[in-house]
């Protein structure tokens, strides 16, 4: 090219240059914008609650007097009690040790079509304290001594109490005790034949309460 003379693709490219800035531009301000509305409005969403949907709300909440669906049965707490002794239900604290007895009174109906061993998965056995999730309680038929096996024929109201040994200062006066409702799926068994499981689901609710303390407790093992 001589001198003076003007290359054209310059005056070409300068446009398109420019053209390519502008896009860029407009690009990265719509992805600022859009992070700047999707930020808010993740912040709006979480602060009232409108992700719990996804998160998960945890176990149902009950009260005493309550009716509780779970695992083929229906269930209602109540009463719970903390006392020295209990007579007859299995459960043998030490005062020794200042243990006490905490007990709950549960009426129960077996909605399946067959009897079911208050041991199985997902039964009364399940039920737990939430402060200790590894202690099964004593189950017994309330009013009968005999405590070893507790079955619930189908369709027939039963009144059930469960104990544990507690020590002394663990149910403070006041304070609510939070039973865990156990919740399970009936399947036909994969191994044998004609035989059914109870498959373990999340529980079924919580059960807050406060315990009347019953003092050294009655001689005849009623509450």
């Amino acid at each position: 090219m001589n001198v003076g003379e003007i290359d054209a693709s310059d005056d070409d490219a300068a446009p398109a240059g420019a053209a390519v800035r502008r896009r860029l531009s407009r690009g990265w301000i719509i992805t600022i914008a859009t992070t700047a509305v999707l930020g808010f409005c993740v912040g709006v969403i979480a602060a009232t609650g409108g992700f719990r949907s996804v998160a998960g709300t945890g176990p149902a909440a009950y009260r005493l007097g309550d009716e509780i669906s779970s695992a083929e049965a229906t269930l209602v707490v109540e009463r719970v009690a903390v006392m020295d002794e209990l007579w007859g239900y299995g459960s043998s604290p030490d005062d020794t040790k200042g243990e006490r007895v905490l007990a709950v009174l549960v009426d129960v109906t077996n909605l399946d079509d067959e009897p079911r061993l208050a041991s199985s998965s997902g039964s009364l056995a399940d039920i737990r304290l939430q402060h200790r999730p590894d202690d099964r309680p004593t189950v017994s038929i309330y009013a009968d001594d005999d405590f070893s096996v507790v079955t619930l024929q189908p369709d027939v109201p039963a009144r059930v109490l469960l104990t544990w040994v507690v020590e002394e200062d663990e149910i403070v006066d006041g304070d609510p005790v939070r039973l865990v409702i156990p919740d399970a799926e009936k399947n036909d068994s994969t191994i044998f034949s004609g035989e059914t499981l109870w498959n373990p689901l999340d529980p079924a609710g919580v059960v807050s309460v406060r315990p009347e303390d019953l003092g050294p407790g009655s001689e005849d093992g009623r509450l």
